[in-house]
């Protein structure tokens, strides 16, 4: 089973973020967006904005989630001052990785290295100013949050849980609750996507259905 099939939600937001991991899960290590297990040198930022009221906060990734700053309580007062951490952090992506569309694969690797380079300095930052912001407990659900919307992208790697010193017996739980998900996850997509299909006209639906029938390959850009 692929282990990709469930994906931390705040590591597929942004397509300006370029996601990159830390060097185990329990340090983050200079990642400059939303932390994911794999990066592509085919992700470059660029080409989508953030919406205006999107948080971006290092450390705190799950803040992006509007579900997440309900349930943590979120004041306005605490939201405007994150937003502002935020949208420093933002401006400092877009100012360093903004030169990276269209290079070369092999530069934009060696321009992400100095971004994550300099990443290195801005993180630790803007982590301790998010951190002033928020109560501890609420920092601590956040963690919580963020570590849960990680297990099934990283739990899922062999080689993580031979670091991690997992049992054959917990492999085979990981296996299961994973299957478990994704077949909830299946019936979700289907019942969502039955509910987008009742928005269109039958001759859209049938338009629809033939188009994703018959992909058109993607012209050059």
């Amino acid at each position: 089973m692929p282990r990709q099939f469930l994906k931390p939600v705040a590591g597929c937001v942004l397509a300006l973020l370029v996601a990159a991991s830390g060097p185990s899960v329990a340090q983050e290590g200079p990642a400059v967006g939303p932390p994911a297990r794999k990066s592509s040198a085919k992700s470059v930022p660029g080409k989508a904005a953030p919406p205006a009221d999107y948080l971006v906060v290092p450390g705190f990734w799950a803040l992006g989630l509007k579900t997440v700053q309900k349930e943590i309580a979120l004041t306005a007062e605490q939201k405007a001052k994150l937003k502002e951490i935020s949208d420093g952090y933002q401006a400092f992506l877009q100012q360093h990785l903004g030169s990276i569309q269209g290079l070369p694969p092999q530069e934009q690797q060696k321009k992400l290295a100095e971004v994550h380079e300099k990443a290195g300095q801005v993180i630790p930052a803007a982590r301790k100013r998010a951190a002033a912001v928020l109560t501890p407990q609420q920092a601590e659900m956040v963690r919580k949050i963020d570590a849960e919307l990680r297990a099934a992208n990283y739990l899922g790697d062999p080689a993580l849980q031979e670091q991690l010193g997992l049992n054959e017996q917990q492999r085979r739980q990981l296996t299961k609750v994973m299957e478990e998900a994704h077949e909830k996850l299946q019936q979700v997509q289907r019942e969502m996507g039955g509910r987008l299909l009742e928005v269109l006209t039958p001759e859209q639906a049938e338009q629809f259905r033939q188009q994703v029938e018959n992909p058109q390959p993607a012209g050059p850009r």
